[in-house]
C-alpha cells in the first residue's frame, strides 16, 4: 500500500511523491511544507499530516486561532509532533 503527498508546484508542474505506507512517519523527514488556510478545517488536516509524516511546517493563514476554537494549529504540532511550526 502507499500514498501519495502533493507538495507543490512549479512552473505549471505538479510535484507528487508516492511513499510507502510503511515509512510514514519519516516520509517527509528534513522537508518543509507551507499550507495555506492551515488554521482551521482541511487545511488544518493537511498541516498536522504533513508534521506527523516529518516535515517543519508553515502554518499560513488570516487568522492565528482555529475557527472551532482551540489550541493554534502551529502550537499543536509543536507540542504533539517531533515537527517544527511556526505561524505566518
Amino acid at each position: 500500500m502507499s500514498a501519495i503527498f502533493y507538495y507543490g508546484n512549479t512552473n505549471g508542474r505538479l510535484i507528487v511523491k508516492v511513499f510507502d505506507i510503511v515509512n510514514m512517519d519519516t516520509v517527509l523527514e528534513g522537508e518543509t511544507a507551507v499550507v495555506t488556510g492551515a488554521a482551521s478545517g482541511i487545511g488544518r488536516a493537511i498541516a498536522t499530516t504533513f508534521a506527523s509524516a516529518g516535515a517543519d511546517v508553515v502554518v499560513a493563514d488570516l487568522r492565528e486561532e482555529p475557527r472551532q476554537g482551540g489550541v493554534p494549529t502551529h502550537e499543536r504540532i509543536n507540542e504533539e509532533t517531533d515537527a517544527n511550526a511556526v505561524y505566518v
